[in-house]
């Protein structure tokens, strides 16, 4: 009796042993098989996105260089011409030295380019867009901005190198063109901070997209200047159109890192 337990014992044992071996090795192909979807997603929106700013970069560059209104034509002509691609096209945004050199797209919900790339895909990068409340045509005081963070580089991860106050220096200006407009934007405050719960009486910078008041507006750039991670001199001033460009942090539970600047 003893022995046919023990025999029953075996056999179950092999049994679990053999479900166990079953799960590990289902679990094994599917965590191989996100890698590869993660890293083919990765490759795949940085090639598609190479090719978009390798036919940008001449006019931006041109822009930059001769500073003319026949150069600016030029890359406002082929923001046009991008626009046909993708009609949520509304500009496009570059910063040196990092890999911030994207088109910047908008619709009626937020929640799209979370997940979807330029060309309406899904992918886990999404894209850079502008908030669904804000305005290019007509312009609102701030233009919000948000982009994800990527273990590749990609979309908003290199904003972050705003963190080091030596790399302010060096880049306190950055570029963005809408279909209209090229301009340039001097940066007036970085900072960290956090998606509070809704009852939470905070500043919540993700909610100023225009003022209809000086008092509104100065609030703002009180607020922001207060948090800054380190003293930047230059302000901003009721008029001044201003753009926050937000992503991911990792400081905090829904932690946010910020950058904020004016058009001059």
């Amino acid at each position: 009796m003893k022995k046919a337990n023990g025999k029953h014992s075996s056999k179950n044992n092999l049994k679990v042993k053999g479900i166990l071996f079953s799960i590990f090795f289902i679990l094994l192909v599917a965590s191989i098989a996100y890698l590869i979807y993660y890293f083919y997603q990765q490759w795949s929106n940085k090639s598609f996105m190479d090719s978009l700013a390798d036919n940008i970069n001449e006019a931006i560059t041109n822009v930059e260089q001769e500073k003319s209104d026949e150069a600016e034509q030029e890359l406002l002509e082929k923001l046009q011409d991008l626009k046909k691609e993708n009609s949520d096209l509304v500009g496009w945004i570059k910063i040196s030295d990092t890999d911030i050199n994207y088109p910047v797209v908008q619709t009626t919900d937020n929640d799209y380019y979370i997940n979807h790339n330029f060309k309406k895909e899904y992918n886990e990068l999404g894209s850079i867009f502008l908030d669904k409340d804000c305005s290019i045509t007509k312009p609102t005081a701030n233009y919000l901005i948000y982009g994800h963070r990527s273990n590749g580089g990609q979309m908003f991860e290199t904003l972050t190198r705003y963190k080091d106050e030596e790399f302010y220096k060096d880049h306190t200006n950055f570029q963005f063109a809408t279909l209209d407009d090229v301009s340039e934007y001097k940066i007036i405050a970085v900072f960290q901070s956090q998606v509070y719960y809704k009852n939470q009486d905070v500043f919540k910078y993700y909610f100023f997209k225009d003022a209809s008041t000086e008092e509104e507006f100065d609030n703002y750039v009180t607020n922001i200047k207060e948090l800054s991670m380190y003293n930047i001199e230059e302000t901003a001033n009721f008029g001044d159109q201003l753009i926050t460009l937000s992503t991911c942090d990792y400081h905090v539970e829904d932690g946010r890192f910020v950058v904020v600047a004016k058009k001059v």
